[in-house]
């Protein structure tokens, strides 16, 4: 936008915001540490801060989170820290979330225990947000 990319600068701005709470700035920093842009290339601050703007309220950095540690995909590390993004992600108000993390709950795979409570309720969640999916796979 009209000014020379400095990613140095622009990682000293989102440290400081995110120390300042600022989610998606968390987030952001999450991204460079992720490409290695303006700092060495470390998955773990990336996963650490992007979790930490989702924690703040940035769908964003819970969306981070769902790719990180995604057992739909083989990359699962921890598979509770993936579900608690996607649930911080279904909170903000991402049905897809609800729906596919219920999903989850309701087979009892990728190492977390089968709950179909916890997945209605998810689904219910889902549903709300207007995720169409969630809606047909609630328990009547």
């Amino acid at each position: 936008m009209g000014v020379p990319k400095d990613y140095p600068r622009a990682v000293s701005l989102f440290e400081k915001a995110c120390d300042d709470e600022f989610a998606a700035a968390c987030t952001g920093l999450g991204q460079m540490y992720r490409d290695g842009k303006g700092v060495a290339q470390d998955d773990t601050n990336a996963s650490s801060l992007s979790e930490r703007g989702c924690d703040l309220g940035d769908l964003n950095g819970c969306l981070f989170g769902v790719v990180h540690h995604d057992p739909l995909h083989g990359s699962v590390k921890d598979s509770t820290r993936w579900a608690a993004s996607m649930e911080k992600g279904c909170d903000l108000g991402a049905g897809n979330l609800c729906r596919l993390v219920g999903s989850v709950y309701a087979l009892g795979v990728f190492g977390l225990a089968k709950d179909a409570d916890r997945a209605n309720e998810l689904f219910k969640k889902g549903c709300l947000h207007d995720d169409k999916e969630a809606c047909d796979l609630i328990k009547r």
